[in-house]
């Protein structure tokens, strides 16, 4: 059942950020890839629930306001 909501969630995240398009590549779908797998290592490493850990990693960075604001 986790397995089927977290791949569910990564589609659906993956296939919206997608349809948003970054200027800023530091900030683009690679880099939440990265952080999405990095983020499961580590939950997985720690005993961390991955239901909270994986919808966190993929929405990380989903607000985005100016430096310096």
């Amino acid at each position: 059942m986790l397995l089927d909501f977290l791949s569910e969630l990564e589609h659906r995240c993956s296939v919206f950020l997608q349809a948003q398009g970054h200027a800023d590549s530091a900030h683009d779908l690679n880099h939440i890839s990265r952080v999405v797998k990095v983020a499961k290592q580590l939950a997985i490493e720690e005993g961390a629930d991955l239901a909270v850990v994986v919808p966190a990693a993929w929405l990380h960075d989903c607000v985005s306001l100016p430096k310096n604001h």
